[in-house]
């Protein structure tokens, strides 16, 4: 059933749900429609509505300090039914093994469960995406321990579009729209929700009460809410070990520099995708990542004198900028390459990178958020390994030769990096709540009704795209709430 809260002229209390869901983007649809097909009662609450407004977007303004961040907050994520998932481009990719091995020199504990957790959930989350499965890319004549060819699927999967009817049609899911969530009541102990109050935007309020209560906001806005919610606790719930907002990662998309490929595999406009091995990570005590060759011109095009000369300068003179220069007084030619090369990398999870408060407010009276994304050490080491690993190899394996951008060089290394809308970890799973703000089963440690779905969970990010994982991570919350409910 869709319900519309803005049609509500008068505040009220709903109660009788096994489940409340806060967000309907990918992780609280998938969590919904699995919940409601093993028979239990959900209230599915959106605080957006079917279609984007500037009034519900407004409420994703916030703040930055160090790399810059503030305008992706609004251009990223869309605050209505489907969230994100509304213009997202579609990748999906699993996690690695890498992952889930136990890195030390992160310096903070990684997943306190198997990466076959996820793998339970392999197919079920291909349906979900209206995905076949994950091809690696075929690229002759390469063999390597230290990087392979990218595995990944494409289907930019709008959830609202492909389930509003489903939720609509369910008769054990109530779908809210116009809801949004303003503070988390708790018992006097401390240790249950007791309810959640939601206001429309007439600013009417509703108590909702669940028997389990699930937050599925986003990477940024599930920490928001815990720290806006201290009326009871002091510094935010869940807060106890001061982690909620801590250890924002993104993915840092990097200009690696140029290429000059050998191949006439290549093929102008593709990229050919490579991703670092556990071997290499792991030999290297750094992150993984993901690297991109494209082809902007072919290799073996054009014929002739001219062109042979043309290729002659590309290919020999490039690896110097003054002879480069100095070359195109007697002939022009593309330079320092045919092709570019850029890479998602892997951020470490870093207490520094975090998620606070601001004195500024939204509509609904909550502070809005300051974002500190902070690069370490261990992430510049992760991107310099990188590039430069990546680049002997093209070179070992004949694939042509690799120009790096000069930053790469720098001992100071100013990284001129772009973020890629991935929101992850700032409620982070641990085994103790001395690391992290949920359990194994993404239970808020010292609240036994409150969890939490999406990226915001995730121990680390590795260097795949989250929405994928998302969606095993959600299915498996969903199994395990409904055996409990």
């Amino acid at each position: 059933m869709l319900i519309d809260l803005n049609q509500y002229p008068s505040s009220g209390s709903t109660s009788g749900y096994d489940a409340c869901i806060v967000g309907a983007g990918v992780a609280g649809i998938t969590l919904a429609i699995k919940l409601g097909k093993a028979g239990k009662k959900v209230a599915l609450l959106e605080a957006g509505g079917l279609e984007f407004t500037e009034q519900s977007q407004d409420v994703y303004a916030g703040k930055s300090t160090d790399i810059e961040y503030s305008q992706n907050l609004q251009a990223c994520r869309l605050r209505f039914f489907g969230g994100t998932s509304n213009h997202w481009g579609g990748t999906s990719i699993p996690y690695s093994e890498v992952d889930f091995v136990e890195r030390d020199f992160f310096g903070l504990p990684g997943w306190p469960i198997p990466k076959s957790e996820l793998d339970k959930y392999l197919e079920e989350s291909k349906d979900t995406l209206d995905i076949n499965g994950f091809t690696p890319l075929e690229i002759p004549d390469w063999d390597s321990e230290l990087f392979n060819p990218l595995a990944s699927a494409t289907s930019p999967t709008r959830f609202g579009q492909k389930y509003q009817k489903e939720l609509e049609e369910s008769k054990n899911i109530d779908l809210f729209i116009n809801a949004n969530l303003t503070d988390i009541q708790l018992s006097n102990d401390m240790e249950d929700v007791i309810g959640l109050t939601v206001k429309n935007y007439n600013n009417n309020s509703f108590l909702f009460s669940g028997k389990t209560n699930i937050l599925s906001m986003g990477g940024i806005e599930n920490p928001r809410l815990l720290l806006n919610s201290d009326s009871q606790a002091k510094n935010g719930i869940g807060n106890n070990s001061d982690f909620v907002g801590r250890c924002f990662m993104e993915h840092y998309l990097i200009d690696f520099g140029y290429f000059v490929g050998n191949k006439s595999y290549w093929e102008v406009g593709k990229a050919t995708s490579i991703v670092s091995t556990t071997k290499f990570s792991l030999e290297n005590k750094i992150g993984s990542s993901n690297i991109d060759f494209w082809m902007s011109e072919s290799p073996h095009a054009g014929y002739g004198r001219k062109n042979e000369i043309k290729r002659f300068f590309r290919d020999n003179i490039c690896r110097s900028d003054a002879l480069a220069e100095f070359s195109r007084k007697f002939v022009d030619f593309p330079c320092p390459g045919n092709g570019s090369v850029s890479a998602n990398i892997e951020q470490s999870p870093n207490k520094d990178s975090r998620i606070t408060l601001n004195n500024d407010k939204d509509s609904f009276d909550l502070r809005r958020v300051d974002i500190s994304w902070t690069m370490s050490d261990l992430d510049k080491r992760t991107i310099r390994a990188s590039a430069m690993g990546a680049a002997k190899e093209f070179a070992r394996l004949d694939y042509g030769r690799v120009k790096l951008a000069d930053y790469l060089l720098d001992e100071d290394m100013d990284i001129p990096v772009i973020a890629h809308c991935h929101h992850i970890g700032t409620t982070r799973m641990s085994a103790t709540s001395e690391f992290g703000v949920v359990d194994k089963n993404c239970k808020v440690f010292g609240i036994n009704n409150l969890f939490v779905a999406g990226s915001s969970v995730f121990s680390t990010g590795g260097h795949n795209n989250p929405t994928f994982p998302i969606v095993q991570m959600s299915l498996r919350l969903a199994d395990h709430l409904a055996s409990k409910l």
